[in-house]
């Protein structure tokens, strides 16, 4: 068998553009999104076509939207750095020289919610995949790697429950314990009891 040879491959990424108000009316064309975007890259060489330091590209594409290119690489590791690099670089910033919904301020491009620590997620996985093991129309479903996932989902609930969080509101401002969060913390724990009680029940205590 022969000797898989060197390759070199890249990622291309396209992001979108959302700007509206409370209701839904927009108020921030493409266009005007795209130009504080690339602000920068404009003043500099007049264009939306720049090259970064570290090798990538990052354009305005067909159809008006952002798009980040990586640079080309020779292994896997080094193309995730790159990538990530660009989520970095499209991330939310703010633009201080606007103004939102009744004065509401800063506007911001992006949004950072991926960075927030939202504890409710763990009891929505654990009542979303909980059926898997409590209802009869799925047996063929179930598999030791997803009760699995399910027992650590469960347990993750109840090591943050009552912590600060950002909640499903995304407060930006200093975290503080939410109730609803709370809340679906002990829907994991109290679904992942049923379904330790059925099929693992060793574990039903620690439940």
């Amino acid at each position: 068998m022969a000797a898989m040879q060197r390759r070199i491959f890249g990622l291309e990424n396209e992001y979108g553009l959302i700007s509206s108000s409370a209701g839904g009316r927009v108020n921030l064309s493409v266009e005007s999104a795209l130009g504080y975007l690339f602000e920068k890259v404009v003043s500099r060489q007049r264009g939306t076509n720049d090259f970064l330091r570290n090798g990538a590209r990052l354009y305005q594409d067909t159809g008006c939207h952002p798009e980040y290119a990586t640079p080309e690489c020779d292994n896997a590791l080094d193309l995730t750095i790159h990538d990530k690099a660009g989520e970095r670089i499209i991330e939310e910033f703010p633009l201080l020289h606007l103004e939102g919904y009744r004065g509401s301020r800063p506007v911001r491009v992006g949004n950072a919610a991926a960075q927030h620590r939202q504890h409710d997620i763990f009891g929505e996985m654990v009542l979303a995949l909980s059926p898997l093991f409590l209802d009869q129309r799925f047996q063929k479903e179930q598999s030791a790697s997803t009760l699995q996932l399910l027992e650590r989902l469960a347990r993750k609930a109840i090591a943050v429950v009552g912590t600060p969080d950002a909640g499903i509101w995304e407060y930006r401002r200093e975290w503080t314990p939410q109730t609803f969060s709370t809340l679906m913390c002990w829907a994991a724990a109290d679904r992942m009891s049923r379904v330790a009680a059925r099929h693992h029940p060793d574990t039903v205590q620690a439940l």
